[in-house]
């Protein structure tokens, strides 16, 4: 009794114990592990109890009982060390924050993966973790440092604009697990730029009938277009091309050709293109060469002939100028007439045009271009004509008067055929009488002065004199 007393009286308790907990290396890879460890010491005997929680989910025992422990999670990790009988505890260890790196590398693809990208685009832009792929990620994608998305996938489809333009980076989460994150992949670089502009290029833009012509339609600087390709002339609607995609084609009809640029799975449209004319011409096509300067008088009349050297099919189309250097205005109203009558001064020419299938015209060049002026009649000045009548026989012989207050005078002449001459024996003449035998051809006579002024016109046919009655 005496020793037990002793014993009781000299030992003494340690205070209540705290576990501690410790965790190993946290960056590992995609389906490794973390190792925890909890130790009470110095003592033995002791077995464990662990809890995790998350800031988004409460506190969870774990059903391990081992001093150490791997776990794949982050998260906020305790333990508590328990031994004996009646289950005596340690103190708690302190909160341990896990949060776990994985060392795979993180990729950035881009697809389509053009080196230029246009305004209205959509690129698809995926966060690939070497060695993750079947584990389930929250990616987040940052411009220039920025954070721009965050989607519960890897894969990232953005429809882009200008202000799109910089390097991009992701980083993946584990779905289930906030505190388990991938490193940050390299910068992408992403450019973009406002929308282009297709350009139309031909060859020669006027062709021989049976000829071709190479049209090349381009987008620049870029890569993966096929191309849209359009035709109209001025009497048909546009039609689009079904059977052409390429860059380049080639064109035997005349038209307005247009085109445009088409990439990408959804058929990004580049800026249509400016339009290309293109005709088709005969080697000739010329009016009846008429002198460039033709008088009419008001009232009075002018013919015009046009002949192709190689008609065909082709209809005469005439056209009057405002300038020679301006377009010409279709006449309609005179369409298909070889010979036309015109009191209207101004600039004219005229070609053949060779209707084809589908509405298509093909057309000669133009002829030469012809002027028509217009003069007013002066009363001071007259024509008289002896036998006075409007048809003659060539036999017959006709006396033409010029009256007036010019000492200078010649008798001008347009023939039937649209020549114009004058008929005195030289230019100018002080004679005022002009008397014409043998006749080849009849016509349109006025006096013309030296003072500037013009007499009235007058109409003469002429007959054969095998036509005369008997």
């Amino acid at each position: 009794i005496l020793m037990m007393n002793t014993l009781l009286c000299c030992g003494h308790a340690e205070a209540q114990p705290k576990a501690k907990l410790t965790a190993g290396p946290t960056t590992i890879p995609v389906g490794g592990s973390v190792t925890l460890s909890c130790s009470v010491e110095p003592s033995a005997g002791w077995k464990y109890r662990w809890w995790r929680r998350t800031s988004d989910t409460p506190e969870v025992q774990l059903t391990d009982e081992n001093r150490d422990i791997n776990v794949k999670q982050g998260g906020i990790y305790r333990c508590v060390g328990e031994r004996g009988n009646t289950n005596f505890q340690s103190l708690v260890s302190d909160d341990v924050i896990i949060t776990i790196t994985f060392s795979n590398e993180v990729v950035v693809t881009r697809r389509p993966n053009w080196p230029q990208i246009f305004s209205g685009e959509t690129i698809t832009l995926t966060c690939e973790v070497q060695g993750g792929e079947t584990t389930e990620w929250t990616c987040e994608w940052r411009r220039d440092r920025t954070t721009v998305a965050r989607r519960n996938d890897k894969v990232w489809t953005v429809s882009v604009s200008e202000s799109s333009s910089g390097d991009y980076m992701c980083q993946c989460r584990r779905r289930d697990d906030w505190r388990s994150v991938t490193k940050w992949s390299e910068k992408v670089p992403v450019s973009v730029s406002a929308q282009p502009r297709a350009k139309l290029t031909a060859g020669p833009t006027t062709i021989p009938v049976g000829g071709s012509v190479t049209l090349n339609c381009s987008v620049e600087p870029s890569a993966g277009w096929k191309y849209r390709w359009w035709r109209r002339t001025s009497d048909t609607p546009e039609v689009q091309f079904t059977d052409e995609e390429n860059r380049d084609i080639n064109v035997k009809q005349g038209g307005i050709y247009r085109c445009v640029g088409v990439r990408g799975k959804t058929n990004f449209h580049s800026v249509v293109s400016d339009e290309v004319n293109i005709t088709v011409t005969s080697h000739g096509s010329m009016a009846e060469r008429i002198q460039n300067c033709i008088i009419t008088y008001a009232g009075g009349s002018v013919t015009l002939t046009c002949t192709v050297d190689n008609p065909g099919h082709f209809v005469i189309h005439w056209y009057r100028h405002d300038s020679e250097s301006s377009e010409g205005q279709d006449m309609r109203n005179y369409k298909a007439n070889k010979v036309i009558k015109l009191s209207k001064g101004g600039l004219y020419s005229c070609r053949g045009g060779n209707e084809g299938k589908g509405g298509s015209v093909s057309y000669t060049n133009y002829s030469n271009m012809v002027t028509i002026e217009e003069t007013q009649f002066h009363p001071g000045s007259s024509l008289k004509v002896n036998p006075d009548r409007v048809q003659h026989f060539s036999s017959d012989s006709v006396s033409f008067h010029c009256e007036g207050n010019s000492a200078d005078w010649r008798l001008m002449r347009v023939s039937e055929t649209g020549q114009p001459s004058f008929l005195n024996s030289s230019n100018w003449g002080t004679r005022k009488q002009s008397i014409i035998s043998n006749w080849s051809d009849g016509g349109i006579f006025w006096c013309e002065s030296g003072l500037g002024e013009f007499s009235n016109a007058v109409n003469i046919t002429l007959q054969n004199d095998d036509s005369a009655p008997l």
